[in-house]
């Protein structure tokens, strides 16, 4: 396993403390669930889609 290094990013705060509570109520650390996180994802294992739609609304006359 590499060195470990911080990891900081600005994220919601609401889900931050959702997030934190309910890594304590599980028994495990914040930074842990987000390795298993990480690590799911880059062996795709997780997998993440990113959908984007529009709609258009035309103007009644």
């Amino acid at each position: 396993m590499a060195a470990r290094k911080p990891f900081g990013t600005p994220v919601d705060e609401d889900l931050k403390n959702d997030f934190k509570a309910e890594c304590k109520k599980q028994g495990f650390e914040m930074n842990e669930a987000i390795e298993i996180l990480m690590t799911g994802f880059v062996k795709g294992e997780i997998q993440i889609k990113k959908e984007i739609s529009y709609k258009i609304h035309q103007k009644e006359n």
